[in-house]
């Protein structure tokens, strides 16, 4: 069968965003599907049309500002996004074209769909990733969506073609969601991919436009599923759950050797939400890491919690060409932290900033503020808390009510959002603070907002000349 897996478009409307990194979800399932003798094609259509010469990232400060944009860009269907989705689907002929869609950029998932449908209503239009799989009702429901894929889509996606060039029932196939007659209808669960080194390495190489991407772009990588813990804020176990799950050291460092060669990167990125859960795995990894060939460029960066963090995993980090980490720190206020389940403190991360630039390691601060318990002073305390940290690049993300979350259900309760009048384009951490406390002032809200933002762009300012060379990072020396 002829697949074309595709984003949904999004940074394509920011004018300021950089070229983006592969595509990992559609990667995976284009990956399965050329093992199975398929046909697949992987279009991204965040890609800019210019060649990357140099590795980017988007800019805090700029993103925020291109977020204004993007909300009234796609207000219209001028958009050049629109004619290039036109062009591909009449000269590739897709049977099927499979969507990855995050939830505030459901609404232009939708929009694809209905223009897909348009060209070739006979098209298998196939939605999953973070949005269907929380909301697989409301998706399903669509008029141009056909199937929704519950979770982790590998082998879901392979037992569906098989069921649509087989004539079979949409209802022996497990883990999806659909709609006969107007009646939703759901699957029986899929059960999990139990051995992860079963599954083939990304095909990035089928990415159409591939030589517009810098050789770092292909680098993104996941070495996990599955996070064990319960943070209110996020939807990360809903696709993936909070079963922890492995691939093995050596199969981690077979692929980040075979994007070396074959795309000639340097600079790899690791997206698992908690890198440094278990530390016996990850000092065998750094070890093979450590003991391994690669060029005098290469380096890494990780995401993990900051009570993940100690002495031995730094040193090995720093020994294995790590140049940097993501601290998921949120807060300055241990009752917020508390609140939100964090499971970590105030003082862990302290502890573990100080662990990291003992062993010279630089770090990313992720910071979240606007939860409807939180207080005034404890928004600007954690303004404060990063200033003192003193991080390399800020996330500051605003509470968003994403579906799936416990904070999402704890805002329909206290009457902030309203789901089924929900703008999904606006439940983002971008938003403007939709989750604050009532008891602020709306206008002090705004200016609380303007203000985080404004102090996690001076901090990135303040590292601006070398936030990105991470080849400089990796061998400077950090002052503590």
């Amino acid at each position: 069968m002829r697949v074309l897996l595709m984003e949904v478009p999004w940074y394509v409307f920011f004018p300021q965003a950089t070229q983006p990194d592969a595509p990992l979800g559609c990667s995976y399932i284009a990956a399965v599907l050329e093992k199975a003798g398929h046909d697949a094609v992987i279009f991204n259509p965040d890609l800019k049309d210019d060649a990357a010469d140099e590795l980017g990232t988007n800019d805090f400060k700029n993103e925020m500002d291109d977020y204004k944009v993007y909300l009234e860009t796609i207000k219209g269907g001028s958009h050049k996004i629109w004619s290039e989705i036109i062009s591909l689907i009449e000269s590739f002929r897709p049977e099927m074209v499979g969507l990855t869609v995050r939830t505030p950029a459901v609404g232009l998932a939708y929009r694809t769909a209905e223009l897909i449908k348009s060209i070739d209503p006979t098209i298998h239009i196939v939605l999953g990733g973070p949005h269907p799989t929380c909301c697989p009702v409301e998706v399903a429901s669509h008029k141009a969506v056909d199937v929704v894929v519950i979770g982790e889509g590998e082998d879901t996606i392979l037992d569906l073609i098989s069921c649509y060039e087989e004539r079979r029932a949409l209802n022996t196939v497990k883990g999806i969601a659909y709609t006969r007659d107007e009646r939703f209808m759901r699957t029986a669960p899929r059960p999990l991919i139990e051995d992860l080194d079963s599954i083939p390495f990304p095909a990035k190489y089928l990415i159409l436009n591939k030589e517009r991407m810098h050789s770092d772009n292909f680098a993104n990588i996941f070495a996990t599923r599955g996070c064990s813990y319960s943070c209110t804020f996020c939807s990360s176990h809903n696709v993936w759950t909070k079963k922890i799950r492995f691939r093995s050291p050596g199969n981690v460092l077979a692929e980040m050797k075979f994007m070396e060669e074959r795309y000639g990167s340097e600079f790899f990125s690791f997206s698992d939400d908690s890198f440094t859960v278990n530390k016996k795995w990850v000092l065998e990894l750094c070890e093979l890491i450590k003991k391994t060939n690669f060029g005098p460029n290469f380096r890494w960066v990780c995401n993990t919690k900051s009570n993940l963090i100690d002495d031995d995993i730094a040193r090995a980090f720093k020994e294995a060409g790590c140049a940097a980490v993501a601290l998921g720190i949120e807060s300055g206020s241990d009752r917020v932290l508390e609140r939100m389940k964090k499971g970590t403190t105030v003082e862990k991360s302290r502890d573990a900033v100080k662990i990291l630039k003992k062993h010279n390691l630089r770090f990313t601060g992720q910071f979240v503020i606007g939860f409807p318990w939180e207080t005034e002073a404890e928004i600007l305390r954690t303004i404060e808390f990063m200033k003192e940290l003193d991080p390399m690049s800020v996330m500051m993300s605003i509470a968003t009510p994403l579906p799936g979350t416990e904070l999402y259900n704890e805002a329909i309760k206290l009457g902030l959002i309203d789901p089924a009048n929900l703008d999904w384009a606006k439940v983002t951490t971008k938003n403007d603070g939709i989750l604050f406390n009532p008891e602020i002032p709306k206008e002090r809200v705004k200016e609380l907002v303007a203000l985080a933002r404004d102090e996690a762009g001076a901090q990135e300012a303040k590292w601006a000349a070398v936030r990105y060379d991470y080849k400089l990072i990796r061998d400077m020396q950090v002052s503590n």
